[in-house]
C-alpha cells in the first residue's frame, strides 16, 4: 500500500471508531452502562443505531468491511465488547475514552487515543510494539532501541478482520484474505 492510501485508510477507520464510541456513550448516558448499542450490517451499508456509515464526505464510501475493521479493532483494544452479531457495548476503558471524545472534534483526536498497543504494561498511549522484535518502544521512535529496526510509523490492518499485518503483505495471516 502506498503511504498516502495507508494514511487515508487509517483516518477513515479512526473516524468510524470516533463515531462508534461517541454513539455508544450517548446510549450509555441515556440508558445506563448495561445497555447495548445496536448495529446492522447490510451488503451495501452499515448502520449503528442512528448513524449511517455508507458515506463520510471527507473519506468517501465506507464499506461494511471498514466498519467491521473498526469494530474489531475497538474490541481488540478493549474499548468495546461485542455482545452478539448486532450488539456492542462500551467497556469501562471505552467509556472513559468516549467521555474524552465528547469534548473533541474529530480533527483534534490524537491518533494514539483510539488504539492501544497490545500487551503493554506501560501507559497505553505512550508506547507501541516493534514489528520486528515485539518489544514495547516509545510511540515516537524512529528506530527500535532493542533490535535497531526502523519502525514503521503507520501500522497496517486487514480490512476484512482488523488484524495487524506486516507492511507489504499481500495476504492477511489471520483470515487469509488478499489485501
Amino acid at each position: 500500500m502506498s503511504d498516502d492510501r495507508n494514511a487515508k485508510m487509517f483516518d477513515k477507520i479512526k473516524k468510524i471508531k470516533f463515531d462508534i464510541l461517541k454513539r455508544c456513550k450517548q446510549v450509555e448516558d441515556k440508558h445506563g452502562s448495561e445497555k447495548t448499542t445496536s448495529f446492522m450490517m447490510h451488503e451495501t451499508k452499515s448502520v449503528l443505531k442512528n448513524i449511517a456509515f455508507w458515506k463520510i464526505p471527507e473519506f468517501g464510501v465506507i464499506t461494511v468491511d471498514d466498519v467491521k475493521t473498526a469494530i474489531y479493532q475497538l474490541e481488540r483494544d478493549g474499548f468495546i465488547e461485542i455482545i452478539n452479531r448486532d450488539q456492542i457495548k462500551l467497556t469501562q476503558k471505552g467509556s472513559n475514552i468516549a467521555q474524552e471524545l465528547r469534548a473533541m472534534r474529530f480533527e483534534e483526536v490524537p491518533d494514539t487515543l483510539l488504539s492501544a498497543p497490545p500487551n503493554s504494561s506501560a501507559h497505553p498511549y505512550e508506547t507501541m510494539r516493534c514489528l520486528h522484535c515485539g518489544k514495547a518502544i516509545e510511540i515516537d521512535s524512529v528506530y527500535c532501541k532493542y533490535c535497531g529496526t526502523k519502525v514503521n510509523q503507520l501500522e497496517e490492518f486487514c480490512t476484512y478482520c482488523g488484524a495487524s499485518i506486516t507492511p507489504g503483505s499481500q495476504f492477511c495471516s489471520i483470515c487469509g484474505k488478499k489485501i
